[in-house]
């Protein structure tokens, strides 16, 4: 509905009584003149005169209608003017009061004259704005501020007749000062500086204080030692100016110093014996074995960080395999202190086991007895030392297979070819059941002879450069109708990588036998995931199963020919993997778990190779 000031450019003047005067029309005209709202109200509160910024306070289709019905319209628009009115009214002084109308604020002034109310309104919404805004920042402030980690102060000067700083007020202490004081709020504000902290009378850190009011130049200490009776300690200061006052936060930083002057003795004492050693060391308290420090070999070795280590012990941390251990560790004390050469297993934070020589000695730290630990890792050495031995293992072996494979195949050929004779005619048609049996394992010794005569050392093989993925995707039809007939899925997933010297038939033969000992380790329904990859200048085929991986009893023998978990198997697939590798001076590993094993064989390219991984 529009307003009737929006249809009338005049003030509209209400049948008014004689009382008010015949000079009443000229003062009419000059009060139309005024850009805020002015009305006069008779005794009970209706309109008598509105001038034109007044007319805007209303809702009214017309002028005729704002005229006819204007009444006590006024007090009507809030339940404040109506209030303030009849205590004008009756103390006849004038009321100034604020109100919200037709949503803007105004300061409104009510005049009583005689039985007459003059009303001025003074629009002031743009300064409750600009209150509601600061405000707004004010709380934002105090909310950022209350939730600081840091204590935090804002003071006020206070000085004498000379105009100089004598103390300061707190005007404002955070949430976390008032908690390092155990006080409340209250009991803060308004004290003096010197009256809640006296460790700051006659120091050098109030006459920085005074120097930051007086200067304006900030103020930064770090590390500074302050002293009071219910508090003390290191501290990290900061100070700016606010007015005749200062803004000052303080952080308690006296671990972090004591723990930098603990660094600092360690570095100066054992740098070069101690944290330079590239053997694994440790210090270690006697009486509950937590450690004081180690080196940075430790850490790399274990793959903790020191704020895991330092003040925990090696039990709760897991580091020994053996259970035993620690009682075997503390009786070889009990007749000397030194210990040598003791082998263990250790377990670093990933779970991978280690294999080591451990030595210990008894020291004296600070009046406290220690373990200075020494850990040499053997594991590379024995996994070196085993990995050669499977090789000779394999050499031998394939030494026998080559020198005497074909000599035993040649005469199995023959038997087998009268046994199918025999059984064919009319003689032994009578016998033909157990000519079967022979035949079928006749088959099975040739089949084990095969794949005995693929351990040979000096087999020939033909190295061509070929493309790994190619090979593995020629030969997964024929891998995936395996799995389908037992129920299980096979996924490749083959990244660009570069070319590679390879025998493809050996391959294959490699690929096969990882791909089915898979296959033959998960339960219906399990997933076989092929994938290579291009990692730190090497091709990595990866053959992962969803079974339930190796036995621990299984892994040290894991590799040597005749050695099988499966029913009827032959333990010859895994020992020919080896040996295709060794031909192929690639590494066959695996890691096994109860989530299932993955066997990889990592390829070094020829080079010079120009190949760009994929980013």
């Amino acid at each position: 509905m529009a307003r009737a000031a929006d249809q009338n450019s005049e003030a509209i003047k209400i049948k008014f009584s004689r009382e008010l005067g015949t000079g009443f029309p000229d003062l009419a005209d000059v009060m139309d003149k005024l850009g805020e709202p002015f009305l006069i109200l008779d005794w009970r509160g209706h309109i008598q005169y509105l001038n034109k910024a007044a007319v805007s306070l209303f809702d009214f289709g017309s002028k005729e209608e704002l005229t006819e019905q204007a009444g006590d319209a006024f007090l009507q628009l809030s339940p404040l003017l109506a209030k303030y009115f009849k205590e004008a009214m009756q103390k006849k002084s004038p009321i100034q009061f604020e109100a919200e109308l037709q949503n803007r604020w105004y300061e409104v002034h009510y005049n009583p004259i005689s039985s007459w109310v003059s009303v001025h309104l003074h629009d002031i919404s743009k300064t409750k704005q600009l209150e509601s805004e600061l405000q707004q920042w004010i709380e934002r402030f105090e909310t950022s501020v209350d939730n600081m980690l840091d204590s935090f102060v804002i003071l006020s000067a206070i000085r004498d007749e000379s105009n100089l700083i004598q103390d300061f007020v707190i005007e404002f202490p955070n949430r976390f000062a008032c908690s390092v004081l155990r006080k409340k709020p209250q009991d803060i504000i308004g004290k003096t500086l010197f009256e809640v902290y006296p460790g700051h009378r006659g120091s050098k850190l109030f006459a920085d204080y005074i120097r930051v009011v007086e200067t304006g130049q900030p103020l930064k200490l770090e590390s500074y030692y302050y002293e009071q009776p219910n508090f003390s300690g290191y501290f990290d200061i900061q100070a700016i100016k606010t007015g005749d006052g200062l803004a000052v936060s303080w952080r308690d930083v006296t671990q972090r110093h004591l723990t930098e002057e603990a660094l600092r003795l360690s570095e100066e004492r054992f740098y070069k014996a101690f944290q330079l050693n590239p053997a694994t060391m440790s210090i270690s308290r006697v009486k509950d074995g937590s450690y004081i420090s180690v080196n940075q070999r430790w850490l790399e070795t274990t793959g903790y960080t020191p704020a895991e280590v330092i003040g925990n012990n090696a039990t709760n941390l897991g580091l020994w395999v053996d259970g035993d251990f620690c009682r075997v560790f503390s009786k070889a004390f009990r007749t000397s202190r030194s210990l040598r050469g003791l082998e263990v297993k250790v377990r670093t934070k990933s779970g991978k086991i280690l294999y080591g020589h451990l030595s210990s000695e008894i020291i004296v730290m600070n009046g406290e007895l220690c373990w200075l630990t020494v850990f040499q890792d053997m594991t590379e050495k024995r996994l070196l030392e085993e990995h050669m031995a499977r090789l000779d293992r394999l050499n031998l072996i394939g030494e026998t297979a080559a020198s005497i494979g074909h000599e035993i195949r040649n005469p199995l050929t023959s038997v087998r070819g009268f046994l199918q004779l025999m059984a064919e005619s009319k003689e032994g048609s009578v016998f033909k059941d157990y000519f079967d049996i022979i035949i079928e394992e006749l088959d099975r010794t040739t089949f084990i002879l095969s794949e005995f005569l693929l351990l040979a050392k000096d087999k020939a093989v033909n190295l061509v450069p070929q493309n790994l993925n190619s090979i593995v995707q020629a030969i997964y039809t024929l891998l995936q109708a395996d799995a389908n007939r037992a129920e299980k899925t096979i996924e490749l997933d083959l990244e660009p990588i570069p070319t590679l010297n390879l025998d493809e038939k050996e391959i294959r033969q490699l690929v096969c036998n990882l791909a089915r000992n898979g296959l033959e380790a998960m339960e219906s329904g399990g997933r076989l995931a092929i994938s290579t990859r291009y990692v730190d200048g090497h091709v990595v085929l990866a053959v992962k199963d969803s079974g339930k991986g190796i036995a621990p009893e299984i892994q040290d023998k894991l590799g040597t020919p005749f050695v099988s978990t499966k029913d009827g198997g032959t333990g010859l697939g895994l020992a020919v993997c080896y040996s295709i590798a060794a031909r192929h001076h690639a590494q066959l590993f695996y890691e096994t778990g109860p989530q299932g094993t993955t066997f990889f064989v990592k390829f070094k390219p020829p080079e010079p190779s120009c190949f760009t991984p994929p980013s």
